[in-house]
């Protein structure tokens, strides 16, 4: 029964002036009754509201129970209030207060929900109809809960803390929100604490959650504001709201403050309408307003930024109907204006602005193919900011950096990549950009878009080795920004770029790209020590990466970029030594370096420039600014005080030595180059000598100054140790090196103070001056041996080991047990871990383990050199009398249990001495060796993550397992196997960690051609144990794993950096690593150049190495595979052939006749271009070598035609050099007359590819044989018939595709300027070759690597390394490529042109809500009668398509939806909506709701208890699978382009996204639709019991 009815009916039917209140006590005594089984009835609840409304003056004129009643009876008047008192505050506000909207999960509540809303409507007719008091009551403890919900937020945002406050009355804060939502007309109305009420309602959205944010948008606020025609005098005005809106904080706000715009467009911007201007604030005019509209543009949320571009729209809108003269307001000369608007200029302004939008919106795309369209109107932007004759652009450049800003944050990295490569070839310096916001802008988002390492790669048209296109853009940009922008912005620019970059961990291809541009700016007196520090914060930013090389360079630009931006006149020559210490001398400034020398020169030219130090003396004028500093600083470091107190005991800092070390090196090298007189060459006047003065007083006294410091002794005694190491270097320096022969000369003055004294300390006063327990002297007095056990062995030259204390330290090094577990020294008894004094004991365990290392560092010296002496019994000294040296097999044991308690990082030194055992050993220890290996096999594998351990470990173990004498095992022993075990490990390894194999075949190569044994008659030679291990060197010629883009991103710019040489400091300072899987290959083929085939070991090899690879080639050809170009197939193919071209020529006669079969059958096979090119050169080679082989070549021509259709262009091509073939053949009639019968039959076959290969061939020989004056009756009867064929075919090359193609082949390099002989090198295999037969880059290999290895073998190389002809190095790749049957090129991406922008916008007017329209409902029964059981309302009023309509109306009807809700009702006549619905909308309800008219259907769904969800994705939107449905469930579609309005989004209570796996943003309408659909029904059916 209808409610109103009912409420009707009662007022009628009561008699008597106390009915209307008497019914109401009744009705509401009615209501309460339901509450004994649980919630009260919604329906009973919202009779009363009716009821109520009828009974105050605002009821229907001339009811009976209306005012004439109770204007009759004053009782009735007064009992009237305190009825409604006690319905209000008695009932409604205490079953309010217990009552929740949302449940666990932020779910609606879909019982309490409706029943809310009944009793928020039921108190608004209570107080309307009561006096002032009561609704002060009722919205006073709404008001109380939502300042407490405020002042929390508000903490809990600002602080996190935790402070008291009072409980609230409200269970939930949304429902004290409603009731302030129903009774905020009435406050406005009375004018009762409308303050207060905008104060808590703005403080909500600005702090509280989103959706108390949302409902404080859409139903406080609209409240609180007047509308047309309202009599209401002091209210609150959209000013006020703005005006305190904009106040708030601009960083963390934006997204309220859009969700209060984007709710209040009709009130806070000018629109046509019943509105008059003068009623409407136009925020068009606030330039605060389009830079929160710019904010929320590139906000990380897409529903902020689609506020943000709803309000743009809107504001260009209505700026385009009015077509009025509108500028935003400037408060400050610095103030720009973001917005104008001119009738004038509205055509051109509205095609911008709609540009700009259609350029947003599609930036949220994420398909790079939809972007890349619309870059190029960037650029018409950019033109618009110019400004006019009359100074003003129509376009403000602020704008086009949030397009930008949006570009550079999407998804797609394609996308960001192209809008970096636009912005730095926009030239921004010619466009009006604010100077102080592009800075910001460059110093933000674009580095932080640089920071992406894949933007670096080369592009497919740049050779390996290149600087990537972008790391040239970005020079160029620098350089060009930094030129034009103004002097008083250039310091403060650069200062913020610096700290922007050590604002962030950056990836060492990125950081050492922007480096590389940073140095190629000009030299400028930029910063002082602020811009120092900010460059060692970078420089430290660049250490946490593993690429030493990178590393390094990244380094070395940074300093070199220092040198150009420091102005020396604001840094002293301590903040200058500071910075420089923080560089690597092992990485980047190493002395010799070229990058050494230019810091050189600079501390020369800015020698007097620099500022004084603090408290300095007048430098002389004789003498050098850093010279004197140099002296002060060596005087500072060896004050040590008087009393050294407790720092006596302590170690100085290594850090102040080598800062020290560094300088004086530096400064001796500048007095050395740039001294006027040559300091070096008088007397007590030498640069160098004086520096050194204090240190070599201080080493002179170490044994007689009795009283000498300890301090002073080891600061003394570091600053030597580095000088010793920073003055050496990998540069190659003049032979007269004046400043280290005056080094050696001033340290060698002092050696053997400086021993003695080391001795002294290290053992007759170790327990006398530093008071250490037993154990802890133990451990001190093995790491100190172990030290210079590492320095003897390291600097040999020294002769350290012919010194007294040196034998002395040598001959105790093996005495006592091996392997000592010392014990924690002086444990109390209570064994709680402490010392007796006091101290932990924690971490003795690491100091027990270090103590075993050291130990075996120790042996392992001694065990070497009685190796080396073993070698010459004069040299043989004392140790071999020592037992434990008599008994390997006893050390061996010792380093197994060592292996087992040391940590893998620390087993170092044990592997080395195990490489010494072991092949002593394997013979008669066989099974003790397999067990050695196996764990230390165990420990290489534990530190596969330690890149600081792993290498050099490595190369310890394969010097152990691929010793020369275990590989010349044969046989099955166990040895044996567990070699061949370990070296199928190492290339499982090598497949997935690069440089692994590179080891393993550098050391193998090494060792075979190793000359060092075979001086000795009675070794054998190694080269006989390769023998034994053919199919590794095969693997290794066939090495090349195909690795991640970011490995093979790491070695091109590895590649590029080696390529620099001089010029990048960190070539000569850090050592090759050998980690380029190239390496390995590198390594095996100039191995095989180094063999020499009149050597019958070395023949033998190579023969077997020929064997092994064609077997691998037609294992190959059987394969199943896929054979597509630069596939892993195509790449083995290609390596067999490269590897069996560079052994051709070491093959002699008779084992080429056994392979020469299965080579024509591989030239009759399908192959890509490169391989034929490469058998069709093997086959020239042998046929020139042997001509005797020529006449089985014939036969190629005669087997199976159908088969070989095109496999015959392989020998044609052969044809084709026929002089170099016949090239030492004196009489060459016979071959030239059979090479013309077997040619002439291929030029008459349908195949058109044959038949130009044929022709071309026939061009050939006929040229031979016309050379050779060849004469008889057979070529008399063909030269008539060949001279026509190619006077034909050359005639056709001026018209159609056979006279091009003729022309083409012709022109191709392996016909044109390939020479097979002359061309025969390194070079033309594997890098021309390959880079003209569409073989991907990764195959290349360039002849200096080449170059590099070959210099590290003895003898000359077998093959030219470089070609020695120009004319193919200069050949550029055609577009004739050999192609065989079945087997075409790889498909190449072109970008197609763009005619049109593929736009996916819809009206977005459709979507304001317009005052004047009234809201229509056409509700359609079914003709059969059929009713749905289901609460589930469809929303289509935004999709446009019929056929999408047509298919949801399906849809609906299938599900049971009970309504299905379009724009226009007569769209079920189109006939796509019919084709799809196929009768549907027949048998549902289709409701007509337009666009403009859904806020307000929304609402009366809402209070009707449906819970409106949006199909949308947002920063809070709830994932499908997880999501629960209400059983009252309105869902609401978007635009199939656009999707949900931004205005309607903060209507829905829930928005819920599909998950999707894919990149394609999202799914059509229809069937996200219906995929709701079900997971709703599907929902309902599990909680009826129904089976889906």
């Amino acid at each position: 029964m209808n409610p109103l009815l009912v409420a009707d009916l009662l007022l009628r039917l009561g008699h008597g002036p106390r009915s209307a209140t008497t019914s109401l006590r009744e009705l509401c005594r009615w209501c309460r009754e339901a509450e004994d089984q649980g919630l009260p009835d919604a329906d009973r609840v919202e009779m009363l509201r009716l009821l109520v409304e009828r009974l105050g003056p605002g009821g229907h004129p001339g009811d009976p129970g209306g005012g004439e009643c109770r204007s009759r009876d004053p009782a009735a008047e007064q009992d009237l209030p305190s009825s409604l008192r006690d319905v209000a505050v008695g009932w409604c506000l205490p079953l309010l207060r217990g009552l929740r909207l949302e449940g666990p999960g932020g779910q609606f509540q879909e019982p309490g929900r409706r029943l809310v809303h009944s009793l928020c409507a039921l108190l608004h007719a209570c107080c309307r109809q009561a006096p002032p008091a009561l609704l002060q009551d009722v919205a006073g403890s709404s008001l109380r809960d939502l300042r407490g919900y405020t002042e929390e937020r508000g903490r809990v945002g600002s602080t996190g803390g935790k402070e008291e406050s009072q409980s609230p009355e409200y269970l939930d804060i949304q429902v004290a929100i409603e009731v302030l939502v129903k009774t905020a007309p009435l406050l406005l109305e009375r004018g009762i604490g409308t303050e207060e009420l905008l104060s808590l309602t703005l403080t909500a959205v600005k702090v509280g959650e989103d959706s108390v944010a949302s409902r404080m948008v859409t139903g406080v606020i609209p409240a609180l504001l007047p509308n047309p025609g309202s009599s209401v005098q002091k209210c609150p005005t959209v000013q006020d709201i703005w005006d305190r809106v904009k106040r708030w904080e601009k960083t963390t706000t934006v997204s309220r403050v859009l969700l209060l715009l984007s709710s209040l467009p009709h009130h806070l911007l000018l629109c046509t309408g019943d509105r008059s201007p003068h009623q409407t604030f136009d925020l068009r005019i606030c330039p605060q307003f389009w830079e929160v509209v710019q904010r929320g543009l590139v906000q990380p949320d897409n529903t902020s930024r689609k506020r943000a571009m709803y309000l743009l729209k809107r504001a260009v809108d209505v700026s385009n109907t009015l077509k009025s003269e509108i500028c935003s307001e400037c408060q400050a000369e610095s103030d720009v204006c973001l917005f104008w608007w001119s009738g004038e200029k509205s055509k051109q302004l509205v095609q911008l602005w709609e540009n700009y939008i259609l350029i947003m919106e599609t930036l949220e795309e994420n398909q790079v193919h939809v972007i890349r369209p619309i870059l190029p109107r960037l650029k018409s932007l950019m033109d618009a900011t110019v400004c006019n004759d009359r100074g003003r652009a129509l376009f403000h450049t602020s704008w086009l950096l949030c397009a930008y800003k949006r570009m550079f944050e999407s998804e797609n990295k394609t996308a960001m990549k192209e809008g970096l490569f636009q912005f730095l070839d926009l030239g921004v310096m010619k466009y009006p950009f604010r100077t102080q916001e592009l800075c910001e802008f460059i110093c933000g988002p674009v580095m932080d878009a640089l920071s992406e390492s894949t933007f670096y790669s080369r592009s497919p048209d740049q050779i390996i080795g290149s600087c990537p296109f972008l790391a040239v853009k970005l020079q160029t940009f620098f350089v060009d920004f930094v030129e034009n922008v103004a002097e008083e912005f250039k310091g403060d620019f650069l200062m913020k770029l610096i700290k922007s970059m050590a604002a962030k961990h950056w990836c060492a291809i990125p950081i050492l790209f922007i480096s590389q541009a940073l140095m190629h700016i000009p030299s400028r007196r930029t910063w002082g020590v602020e811009g120092l520090h900010a460059l060692r914060e970078v420089i430290c930013c660049t250490m946490t990466n593993h690429q030493v090389l990178l590393r390094g360079a990244a380094q070395c630009y940074l300093l070199q970029t220092a040198m150009h931006l420091t102005n020396v006149e604001n840094v002293t020559l301590s903040d200058i030594s500071n910075f420089l210490a923080s560089i690597r001398t092992e990485e980047a400034l190493s002395r010799g370096t070229k990058l050494w020398m230019e810091l050189c020169e600079w501390l020369h030219s800015n020698d007097r420039n620099f500022k004084p130090e603090e408290g300095a003396a007048e430098i002389p004028l004789k003498r050098s600014a850093l010279s004197v500093y140099i002296q002060n600083l060596v005087e500072q470091y060896m004050k040590v005080p008087a009393t050294e107190g407790e720092n006596a005991s302590y170690m100085p800092d290594w850090f102040e030595a080598q800062l020290v070390a560094r300088m004086i090196l530096l400064a001796a090298d500048v007095e050395e180059q740039f001294s006027t007189e040559s300091v070096f060459d008088g007397g007590d006047q030498k640069a160098l000598a004086c520096f050194l003065h204090p240190l070599i007083d201080a080493l002179w006294k170490l044994n007689t100054h009795a009283y000498l410091p300890v301090l002073k002794a080891d600061k003394s005694l570091q600053l030597l140790l580095k000088l010793l190491e920073m003055s050496h270097t990998k540069q190659q320096i003049t032979p007269e090196d004046r400043v280290l022969n005056v080094l050696r000369e001033c340290v060698m003055s002092s050696v053997e103070q400086v021993l003695e004294y080391t001795l002294r300390r290290l053992t007759s006063e170790l327990q006398t001056v530093l008071k250490l327990g037993q154990q802890i002297q133990m451990v001190v007095a093995r790491a100190s041996l172990a030290w210079v056990c590492k320095v003897t062995a390291q600097y040999p030259e020294v002769q350290l080991d012919s010194l007294e204390a040196v034998k002395t330290l040598v001959k105790s090094v093996l005495i006592g047990p091996f392997n000592q577990n010392l014990e924690k020294p002086f444990c109390n008894k209570q064994d709680n871990g402490l010392l007796a004094d006091g101290s932990s004991a924690q971490g003795w365990g690491k100091i027990s383990t270090q103590y075993v290392h050291d130990q075996w560092a120790c042996i392992y010296f001694i065990w070497n050199k009685f190796e080396q002496s073993s070698e010459s019994v004069a040299n043989k000294s004392c140790e071999l009398s020592l037992p434990v040296v008599e008994n390997p097999a006893l050390i061996l044991h010792a380093c197994i249990e060592a292996v087992n308690i040391v940590p893998s990082d620390q087993v170092l030194p044990i592997l080395q001495c195990m490489k010494i055992l072991i092949p002593k050993l394997y013979r008669s220890e066989e099974s003790l060796c397999v067990k050695s290996l196996d764990l230390a096999w165990k420990a290489v594998l534990d530190l596969n993550s330690n890149q600081l351990h792993f290498w050099p470990t490595l190369n310890a173990y394969i010097q152990i397992a691929f010793h020369h004498q275990l590989l010349s095992i044969t046989g099955e022993c166990g040895i044996g196997i567990k070699v061949k075990e370990i070296t199928n490990k190492l290339l499982e390894i090598s497949q997935t960690k690069t440089g692994v194999f590179n080891m393993l075949i550098t050391h193998c190569c090494q060792t075979w051609l190793s000359t060092a044994s075979t001086a000795k008659d009675f070794l054998p030679d190694p080269f006989a144990s390769a023998e034994n291990h053919v199919d590794l060197f095969v693997e290794a010629c066939l090495f090349g794993p195909v690795f991640r883009k970011d490995q093979r991103l790491i070695q091109d710019v590895h590649i590029h950096i080696e390529l620099l040489g001089d010029e990048c400091a960190a070539n000569g300072s850090t050592e090759y690593e050998n980690r380029d899987d190239q390496s390995v290959r590198i390594w095996a083929i100039n191995f095989l150049c180094q063999l020499n085939g009149s050597n019958s070991l070395h023949k033998k090899f190579m023969e077997n190495v020929v064997s092994k690879l064609l077997e691998k080639d037609e294992e190959l050809r059987n394969t199943k595979g896929r054979y597509y170009v630069n596939s892993m197939l195509h790449r083995l193919k290609n390596r067999i052939w490269q590897t069996l071209l560079i052994l051709l020529p070491q093959m002699d006669q008779v084992f080429l006749s056994s392979i020469i079969e299965t080579v024509y059958r591989s030239g009759l096979s399908d192959n890509q271009a490169s391989v034929k090119y490469l058998i069709e050169w093997f086959i020239i080679l042998i046929l020139q070598k042997c001509p005797e082989f020529i006449d089985s070549f014939w036969r190629c021509f005669s087997y199976n035609p159908e088969n070989t259709k095109t496999s015959i262009c392989t020998f044609l091509a052969v044809l084709v050099h026929i002089n170099v073939i016949l090239k030492n053949i004196l009489k060459k009639d016979q071959y030239l007359k059979k090479a013309l019968s077997v040619i002439l039959p291929w030029c008459l076959t349908h195949n058109f590819s044959v038949r130009l290969y044929a022709l071309l061939a026939l061009q050939q020989v006929w040229e031979a044989c016309q050379l050779s004056k060849l004469e008889g009756e057979e070529l008399h009867f063909l030269a008539p018939i060949i001279e026509s064929c190619l006077e034909q075919v050359g005639h056709k090359q001026i018209t159609g595709n056979a006279g091009k193609n003729w022309q083409r082949i012709q022109d191709h390099f392996f016909f044109g300027k390939f020479q097979p002989l002359e061309d025969y090198s390194l070079e033309t295999i594997f890098y021309i070759f390959p880079s003209l037969s569409v073989v991907i880059e990764d195959e290349w290999i360039p002849a200096w690597k080449f170059n590099r290895v070959m210099d590290l073998f003895s003898s000359s190389s077998s093959v030219n390394v470089f070609n020695p002809r120009s004319q193919i190095c200069d050949v550029k790749l055609t577009d004739w490529i050999q192609r065989d049957k079945g087997y075409g090129l790889a498909e190449v991406d072109q970008d197609t042109e763009w005619t049109d922008v593929q736009k996916k916008i819809m009206p977005w007017k459709n979507n304001i809500p317009d005052q004047d329209l009234e809201l229509i409902y056409q509700e359609r029964t079914s003709k059969s009668g059929k009713s749905s059981n289901s609460s589930l309302i469809i929303v289509a009023s935004l999709i446009d398509k019929p056929t999408n309509l047509g298919g949801l109306c399906r849809t609906s009807e299938i599900f049971g939806a009970s309504a299905l809700v379009v724009n226009n009702v007569h769209c079920v006549n189109d006939k796509q909506f019919q084709a799809l619905s196929v009768s549907a909308e027949q048998w549902l309800p289709v409701i007509e709701v337009r666009p403009a008219q859904l806020v307000e259907y929304l609402q009366r769904k809402k209070t009707e208890g449906h819970t409106i969800i949006g199909v949308e994705q947002t920063a809070n939107s709830h994932n499908l699978a997880q999501y629960s449905f209400p059983e009252k469930t309105l869902l609401l579609l978007g635009n199939e382009r656009e999707g949900i309005p931004a205005n309607l989004i903060q209507h829905l209570d829930v928005c819920v996204e599909i998950p999707q796996c894919g990149i394609i943003r999202s799914l059509n309408v229809h069937v996200s639709g219906a995929l709701l659909m079900w997971e709703y029904t599907r929902q309902q059916m599990m909680k009826q019991g129904m089976r889906p």
